[in-house]
């Protein structure tokens, strides 16, 4: 998936060795499938993936009940993102297609 380098926000770091967000002095550690659906979503903004597909980039596998995988995962990420507040950006359910992530104002991304 997209390799994101270096993120340019104000109040928003990745750290890629410990596994964690940082937002103003708050830190977020994610759990190492989180964090991977985190660069993913993050480094493909606006962009619309099927649980499917999601499951396939970042579980590397096919397996059958993908979709509640895939699911469980969003929300766990999507409480850890509301707590940091809407510095980071957030993902969003496109009914019967997937879901995206929208940028925050403040994110810009240096590929």
């Amino acid at each position: 998936y997209a390799q994101v380098r270096r993120i340019s926000m104000k109040r928003f770091a990745i750290d890629h060795s410990n596994q964690l967000l940082l937002v103003d002095d708050q830190i977020i550690p994610l759990p190492q499938k989180e964090f991977e659906l985190f660069l993913f979503l993050f480094g493909n903004p606006g962009q619309i993936f099927p649980a499917a597909e999601l499951y396939q980039q970042v579980w590397r596998t096919g397996e059958t009940d993908s979709a509640n995988t895939v699911a469980v995962h969003i929300k766990r990420l999507r409480h850890k993102l509301e707590d940091a507040g809407a510095v980071i950006g957030r993902i969003e359910t496109v009914r019967g297609e997937g879901y995206r992530f929208i940028l925050g104002s403040e994110a810009r991304i240096k590929i």
